[in-house]
């Protein structure tokens, strides 16, 4: 019986596999709750409430790419909030940095979250 319990927790809090994400990635505004050609925090509009606001200092707008950059990127680990709609695949990578330079000289390490789409493959 002990071991049928492990698996069973086992299965409750393992992830799901990146092409079974929630529809919520997409809410009436676009991928992650942001239309294709608007940043956050500049947008009017909101993300996702999938989408942790506070872990992102901005969100990008969505790039076009190709199926090849979203296979690398899958298969390096790096493609976050995958789904599929309307023929293409959304994705997004994050970028760590130091990219914000504050008062004098202070830097602020920031992550980006980067969305892109391509034709699915």
């Amino acid at each position: 019986m002990k071991p049928l319990l492990c698996i069973l927790l086992i299965l409750m809090v393992a992830p799901s596999p990146a092409w079974c994400q929630p529809d919520s990635l997409f809410t009436s505004d676009g991928y992650l709750g942001l239309p294709d050609n608007e940043r956050y925090p500049q947008s009017a509009h909101q993300p996702s409430q999938v989408i942790p606001k506070q872990r992102y200092f901005s969100i990008s707008a969505i790039t076009t790419t190709d199926a090849k950059h979203f296979k690398e990127t899958e298969a390096s680990g790096g493609a976050r909030y995958i789904t599929q709609k309307d023929g293409f695949v959304y994705y997004a990578t994050e970028v760590r940095g130091d990219f914000v330079h504050l008062l004098a000289g202070t830097r602020a390490w920031v992550t980006i979250l980067l969305r892109y789409k391509c034709k699915a493959p």
